[in-house]
């Protein structure tokens, strides 16, 4: 009978454990879904939350990559008061990355005024479908996220099984995010990322950590950018699933009233020399050609800071995103939201 009585409750201890493991996974799953998106993608889910406090004044979203992020500072586009510019740049981001963020917005309740596009053409160039772009980073995405996604996937049941696999158990698939929240101070430092929302300011900018680099360790991180890029954008081709998303961005843009032109970021000179004359040549055809049939502006500012002030040829050191910034809303945004009616003539 002991024995019996020792089981029993040894039975009733494992239901207990297991039930509470369960319930844990259940409630995280829901936090991540609902209340913390920012414990599964900090960068979208943390500037999520400022773009919802904004209110009162025209709200102009900058959609772009690790360039727009580091490169666009909205305090120094010299726009006043009148309307508010948030920087919504992504590490890694496409046009397809673009555009899910822009739905997820328009989901969250917030409508902007304006958006702002960056247009990268080395990411122009990537093929594959949706659950090839997102395969490394699936652990990002919501389950809405999947319904948002299907349009554009060669195998949507690929992507669905890849982020059930990862939501079985989302204590550990987000462990490194959840205690760069919590206790980053428990994790070496090239697995923390709470620098991305720690150094962003109240306009979405995150800085490049140091304002000067010494000439060596900028060859250094340009030839590792060179080894990313140079051969995409030499032997350049224009991928089907990229020009669909950006078309259907800006699209998506025009159908709900909200004004929108494309960018293209500063590049160093090397950066610009890895791009064949050809490949230049289809570039700026393709855009022009987008330009002209949708009817939406793009500025150019690919030449617009000399080759120090960045630090791998194409994301900007602080005073190089400054100075660009600066000129960007004086001659570019300044005036288009003027002719948008969201600024005053001067």
């Amino acid at each position: 009978m002991a024995r019996r009585g020792r089981m029993a409750r040894s039975g009733r201890t494992v239901a207990v454990a297991l039930g509470v493991f369960l319930l844990g996974q259940v409630a995280l799953n829901a936090a991540l879904e609902t209340v913390r998106p920012e414990w599964r993608d900090p960068e979208f889910g943390w500037r999520l939350k400022a773009v919802r406090k904004l209110a009162g004044r025209p709200l102009v979203l900058a959609l772009g990559s690790s360039r727009t992020q580091m490169g666009l500072s909205p305090h120094d586009l010299g726009l006043g008061d009148g309307v508010i510019v948030y920087n919504f740049g992504e590490a890694g981001s496409g046009p397809l990355h673009l555009l899910l963020n822009l739905r997820r917005v328009l989901d969250a309740g917030v409508k902007p005024d304006a958006v702002l596009v960056e247009v990268m053409p080395a990411v122009l160039s990537h093929p594959g479908a949706a659950e090839d772009f997102f395969h490394d980073h699936v652990t990002r995405l919501g389950y809405a996220d999947l319904g948002r996604l299907e349009p554009y996937c060669d195998d949507a049941t690929t992507l669905r099984n890849r982020w059930l696999a990862h939501r079985v158990s989302p204590w550990h698939a987000q462990r490194f995010l959840l205690l760069s929240h919590w206790q980053p101070g428990l994790l070496p430092w090239q697995a923390r990322v709470d620098f991305q929302w720690r150094m962003m300011d109240d306009r979405g900018w995150v800085p490049y950590p140091f304002e000067t680099i010494p000439e060596d360790h900028r060859q250094r991180q340009t030839a590792d950018v060179a080894r990313q890029y140079e051969q995409t954008l030499r032997e350049f081709t224009l991928a089907p699933l990229p020009d669909r998303a950006l078309r259907d961005l800006l699209a998506l843009c025009q159908e709900r009233g909200i004004a929108v032109a494309m960018y293209r970021m500063p590049e160093g000179s090397m950066f610009r020399q890895w791009t064949s004359p050809s490949a230049t040549a289809t570039i700026e055809g393709y855009l022009a050609q987008l330009s002209t049939t949708t009817g939406v502006p793009i500025f150019d500012a690919t030449t617009w800071l000399p080759d120090e002030a960045f630090a791998d040829g194409h994301h900007p050191l602080k005073s190089g995103a400054k100075r660009f910034s600066a000129r960007f809303g004086r001659e570019c945004l300044n005036p288009w939201l003027t002719s948008c009616k969201l600024t005053p003539d001067p």
